[in-house]
């Protein structure tokens, strides 16, 4: 074995001769002609031996008993004792004995309050009989008073520590039958801003209507991954399930992303998932919040001479998180998109963040190339994630349908403007120009070329207008047109073709 840094050893003046609680080297072994033995008693750090042993993946009794912890005060009476058993049975005499104390043995302490054993167990159980309990089991009183008692915990009670430990000790000879059956009362305050588990049950149905599965990932990751998508959380476990596994997560995308790997080395070539989860940006509750994440990879459909054989794009998984603000009862046209302080995870250039107001929604993008070249994925990964802690309180509305008796009208729009100038401003300023009327825009055209100015593009939108009471006649549509035009010719120097 290669010995990790930090490692426990016993060593002679030349080598090492055993690994301290968990193996000895077979240069120490006894064989029938051995005469001269040496007996040692110790105790170890339980934290250490469990890290050194899952690193070497050596399982033996000894590191068992001493992750467990063992009875510091005992060791050199069990000494003794196994020296005498040597004696009377094979012969023979002691020669020495030595000993070495790095610290001495100190009993734990752990206090008992009356009133919280009574809560814990739901009956009450006199102070007296309290004490009584803990002393039968070992247990020294060394404080009381009306409200608690403080006692001593033997030293070869490792497994009690804690306040609560004490409560299960006394129930555990009490008798956990004596505990009365009650419903059990929700003690723990749900966040306003959570979804309860109705709404978030229907979020999955959609969600799974538009061709995503879920998928429930760890909440945690590895410190690579953590500092390869640029979080550098400080949230690392003391002692993790495995080195994968030993930061909590910041975000639900990591994780989607190495499932996403995983299933494209598996020949996986269309993978739409999404998951429900918590992420992790502080050691309180307040920092725990709610999240939403997708992701789109591969072929839209299987190669079939019917089916569209594209791959997914960006636009895919904007459309999915659009589907479930609408659900949730957003409007979506007054979504704000800025590609400003994107995450370093994101493609720079191909992603967006979802603003309603000053509440930052989420995020959608393709994922940057960087990271997708270092993980070996082959093609346009697209991923977007809501916080949902950030989401405004909405008021509840009971849906009303509204009948437009009268034609729907279409109105085109082409506008050469800025480069550096986002779509997004233009569709928000055009469904502002009048809220009754215009009830819908999308962009349909966008144009980069030689025939266009340096420094500039063209962007076509439509916008739907409904009228309610009446039609609109030429003359309305021709001063909407001027308006819009003149509007934008002002507010971002945008010219006609």
């Amino acid at each position: 074995y290669v010995l990790p840094e930090g490692s426990l050893t016993i060593k002679d003046e030349g080598k090492i001769i055993a690994l301290a609680g968990i193996i000895g080297a077979k240069n120490t072994a006894t064989e029938l002609s051995t005469t001269n033995i040496l007996l040692e008693a110790a105790n170890f750090n339980a934290n250490k031996i469990a890290e050194i042993g899952r690193v070497l993946q050596i399982d033996t009794d000894s590191r068992y008993r001493f992750e467990r912890e063992t009875d510091q005060s005992a060791i050199n009476t069990i000494l003794k004792k196994t020296a005498k058993l040597i004696l009377d049975i094979c012969g023979g005499g002691v020669c020495s004995m030595a000993s070495h104390v790095s610290e001495d043995v100190k009993l734990n302490k752990a206090n008992l309050r009356f009133a919280e054993f009574n809560n814990a167990a739901s009956y009450k159980l006199s102070p007296e009989k309290i004490k009584e309990v803990l002393i039968s089991l070992g247990f020294n009183v060394s404080r009381e008073t009306l409200e608690e008692v403080e006692v001593l915990i033997p030293a070869w009670r490792n497994d009690v520590r804690l306040e609560v430990d004490l409560i299960e000790e006394v129930l555990r000879i009490v008798g956990f039958s004596q505990i009365p059956a009650e419903p059990i009362s929700l003690i723990n305050k749900v966040e306003e801003n959570n979804l309860d588990i109705e709404s978030e049950l229907s979020h999955k149905k959609l969600l799974a209507s538009l061709g995503l599965n879920e998928v429930i990932s760890w909440s945690f990751y590895s410190k690579q991954d953590d500092g390869l998508f640029g979080f550098q959380s400080d949230l690392e476990l003391v002692n993790p399930i495995s080195e994968d596994l030993s930061v909590m997560r910041s975000s639900l995308v990591p994780n989607l992303v190495s499932l996403a790997v995983k299933e494209q080395n598996k020949g996986g070539d269309s993978i739409a998932v999404f998951e429900y989860g918590r992420i992790f940006h502080g050691k309180d509750q307040d920092s725990q919040h709610n999240s939403l994440s997708v992701l789109r990879l591969g072929s839209r459909f299987s190669k079939e001479v019917n089916n569209d054989s594209r791959d997914y794009d960006v636009f895919d998984v904007k459309a999915d998180i659009l589907r479930v603000l609408e659900e949730m009862g957003f409007n979506v046209n007054r979504l704000e998109y800025r590609s400003t302080d994107l995450p370093s995870y994101f493609h720079q250039n191909r992603a967006a963040k979802l603003y309603l107001g000053k509440n930052y929604l989420g995020c959608f993008g393709e994922l940057h190339p960087a990271i997708a070249h270092k993980l070996g994925i082959k093609g346009r990964l697209n991923i977007a994630e809501l916080f949902l802690a950030n989401f405004p309180k909405l008021k509840k509305k009971n849906p009303v349908f509204e009948n437009y008796n009268l034609q729907a009208i279409n109105r085109d729009f082409c506008f050469i403007v800025d480069k550096k100038l986002e779509a997004a401003a233009l569709k928000k300023e055009l469904l502002k120009s009048d809220q009754q009327l215009v009830k819908e825009v999308r962009i349909f055209d966008l144009y980069e070329g030689e025939s266009l100015p340096d420094g500039k593009k063209s962007i076509a939108l439509t916008a739907k207008l409904q009228p309610k009471d009446r039609a609109l006649t030429g003359e309305e549509l021709e001063l909407f047109n001027k308006l819009v035009i003149e509007n934008f010719a002002k507010k971002f120097e945008a010219k006609l073709p």
